[in-house]
């Protein structure tokens, strides 16, 4: 990936993953990050991480319009 690319992947993973409930608190103070190609999202209020999967899995997941909850990629697997 170039570097406008990583941009844009950062942009539209915080952009549907961020604010997420967490799966710990509940709370919405969470921040979706990009880590060695996978997606997590992290909460700020109770140090909780969830591991959404591999980018691609997650962006073409998003663009599919099921982004859901924080937990919501890994049900049913």
């Amino acid at each position: 990936m170039d570097a406008q690319q990583v941009s844009t992947a950062f942009a539209a993973v915080r952009q549907r993953l961020g604010r997420t409930p967490c799966r710990a608190c509940r709370s919405r103070e969470t921040d979706a990050l990009i880590a060695f190609g996978r997606v997590l999202v992290s909460c700020e209020n109770c140090g909780d991480a969830a591991n959404l999967g591999p980018l691609q899995s997650v962006l073409a997941a998003g663009s599919a319009g099921s982004a859901g909850s924080a937990g919501a990629g890994r049900r049913g697997r």
